[in-house]
């Protein structure tokens, strides 16, 4: 009697991107060289499993570039993009979005975010820190008329905005920075839980002032170009600025890159 000796079937080890690669494919997404490196770790065997580099727009504003191999701290193996309202070591983080992600069997990268072949150009252009709710309305709008902004339109986008405003006021409870910092000593946990409740809203807010003010950056300054009269963007962005004071920046050390507490004294009021 014959017996065939079962074969055992070898499992392809996965293969991740290499420091050179992660930096090439990062660059490539950004359109720059010789981004400044923030942090790199790497595992026992030498791969990488986290890389970190900025850049500075025209408007003092930082973007944080993340490589993240998939692990306890992601699901996947990705490229993202955090934004800061100012400085990395002082500024406030107000969002970001994945930009691509990695699939290891295939050893190839793919966009996280897609946009539609016929989609205008007007449409296509990203909103930062990410396209929100309300933003996506906004840039819908204009795909659909020509890069205009219908009257109607506007009104209803400024109604969803003013939500917008009174739902982080209310998560909030008060915009007071003194009443904020008391709750922040006082309550520690209960005051982090607030932070983040109010944040998805506050990034809802800038992305839809962005939007109808058609911002270069993330930092506001009225633009003739926008939808926005400058009374109108006044009025708004000095409501913004009262709530970036309030919800206020976690402040990192620079070289553990741990919280340090979180400063309010964002903007002059």
């Amino acid at each position: 009697m014959n017996f065939e000796t079962p074969q055992t079937s070898v499992e392809k080890e996965l293969r991740y991107p290499s420091l050179e690669e992660v930096k090439a494919k990062m660059e490539k997404i950004v359109g720059k060289e010789n981004l400044e490196v923030l942090r790199i770790l790497k595992d026992e065997g030498g791969g990488i499993t986290l890389y970190e580099a900025s850049t500075i727009d025209e408007n003092g504003d930082a973007f944080v570039y993340v490589y993240r191999k998939a692990g306890e701290k992601s699901a996947v193996t990705n490229i993202s993009v955090e934004y800061y309202l100012g400085a990395l070591e002082d500024g406030t983080c107000v969002g970001g979005k994945n930009l691509a992600v990695y699939n290891e069997t295939a050893e190839q990268w793919s966009d996280a975010v897609s946009v539609d072949a016929e989609t205008p150009p007007s449409a296509a252009e990203p909103v930062l820190p990410a396209i929100s709710d309300i933003a996506y309305e906004i840039l819908q709008s204009e795909a659909n008329n020509e890069g205009i902004l219908k009257e109607e339109s506007k009104e209803k986008i400024l109604v969803q905005l003013q939500e917008r405003f009174d739902s982080i006021e209310s998560a909030l409870g008060s915009t007071d920075v003194e009443v904020i910092t008391k709750r922040e000593l006082e309550d520690p946990q209960g005051a982090e839980e607030v932070r983040s409740q109010s944040l998805p809203f506050h990034i809802d807010i800038n992305n839809a002032l962005m939007a109808l003010n058609k911002s270069k950056g993330i930092f506001q300054i009225w633009n003739p170009e926008g939808h926005l009269t400058e009374d109108e963007f006044n009025a708004l962005n000095a409501r913004r600025k009262v709530l970036d004071n309030a919800i206020g920046s976690k402040v990192k050390d620079p070289i553990t890159f741990k919280d340090k507490g979180i400063r309010h004294n964002i903007h002059k009021l």
